[in-house]
C-alpha cells in the first residue's frame, strides 16, 4: 500500500503490520537452531518490534542500541 505514508500517524517510524509481526515470528522459528543469545536492534519502531517478537519466540533478550539510528 503505497499510500501508507500519507495516512500514517507515524510516517517516519511506522509500526509493523500484523503480517510483519507474523513474519517475525516465522523467522524466529527458522533461527531457533542458530545458537543466538541476544539481538541488538536500532531504536526504530519496526526494528524493535521485530527484535522483540523474535526474542520472545526464542526466549532470549534483545537490546536497543541508539547508535544504530541514522
Amino acid at each position: 500500500d503505497l499510500t501508507w505514508v500519507g495516512n500514517s500517524p507515524y510516517p517516519h517510524d511506522p509500526p509493523l503490520s500484523k503480517e510483519g509481526l507474523s513474519q517475525a515470528r516465522d523467522l524466529a522459528k527458522r533461527l531457533r537452531y542458530e545458537n543466538i543469545s541476544c539481538i541488538v536492534t536500532s531504536p526504530f519502531t519496526r526494528a524493535v518490534q521485530t527484535a522483540k517478537a523474535i526474542a520472545e519466540e526464542l526466549g532470549i533478550k534483545y537490546v536497543v542500541e541508539p547508535a544504530f539510528a541514522e
